[in-house]
């Protein structure tokens, strides 16, 4: 019978910034911000009560556009988000500068290019091939230490990642994982995990076991490990442009 185990729900905050340049910025100039089915502009003027973030959201070119306006102190930020995605963007306020951050919890998930073993110490680059990508799917095979699986991923529903596995040398049936992610309103996002296992020789099996047991907590810190790994990589906040008028577009 396949191994179930619901490892564990915890709150993460994956930061993956969005790319931006803070030099060569003009007065005014916005910095672009998308949350899927919205995109828009933001950018800040520097007031007597505080700085005020401005930011102009639309559902594409025919859409009615959506202004909201914050007032930031010091130390301050604001979480502009959708009910249909699970990203949302953190606009906040360090000192005298105003920066900008794209948090995705799908972002590291789905990223298969060269150190993917720096956030996943269970995906060694000597193992991983992309046999397809495209859209919101992938065929992907990894693996280490002896131990491969190939993975078809969907990330179609924005609020989950299924891996299905589709081939391995010790797992098959319904072998996979499923990775739900439920946004909070504080900007961090809770992602419950399950892993499947259903070994599909002695070796599976044996491994399957231990997984259920004693290997649950460390693979608990493992994943714990690939969130840190991920924010430690993204953590490179955009600076917003600044201008110093008062006058809104």
């Amino acid at each position: 019978m396949p191994l179930r185990n619901k490892l564990f729900a915890a709150v993460f905050g994956i930061a993956s910034v969005a790319a931006a340049h803070a030099e060569g910025l003009r007065p005014i100039e916005g910095k672009s911000i998308d949350l899927g089915g919205m995109s828009g502009i933001a950018y800040y003027t520097v007031e007597r009560d505080g700085f005020h973030v401005v930011a102009t959201l639309s559902q594409g070119e025919a859409g009615m556009p959506i202004r909201v306006v914050s007032v930031l102190a010091p130390g301050q930020r604001v979480v502009l988000s959708t009910p249909q995605q699970a990203d949302a963007i953190e606009i906040s306020r360090k000192g005298d500068s105003v920066f900008v951050r794209k948090a995705n919890a799908v972002a590291g998930l789905t990223d298969f290019g060269p150190g993917r073993s720096k956030l996943f110490g269970n995906s060694a680059d000597a193992y991983l091939k992309v046999h397809y990508r495209g859209g919101s799917l992938a065929d992907v095979r990894e693996g280490s230490g002896g131990i491969w699986e190939r993975l078809q991923y969907d990330w179609s529903d924005s609020n989950r990642v299924v891996l299905k596995t589709t081939d391995s040398n010790v797992w098959g049936g319904a072998s996979g994982h499923v990775y739900t992610f439920t946004r909070q309103p504080n900007g961090t996002t809770d992602i419950d995990v399950v892993v499947i296992r259903d070994g599909k020789n002695l070796t599976g099996r044996l491994l399957g076991l231990v997984l259920g047991t004693i290997g649950k907590r460390v693979l608990e810190k493992a994943f714990g490990n690939s969130v840190k790994a991920i924010e430690s990589r993204n953590d490179k906040a955009a600076r917003l442009g600044a201008g110093n008028s008062s006058l809104a577009a």
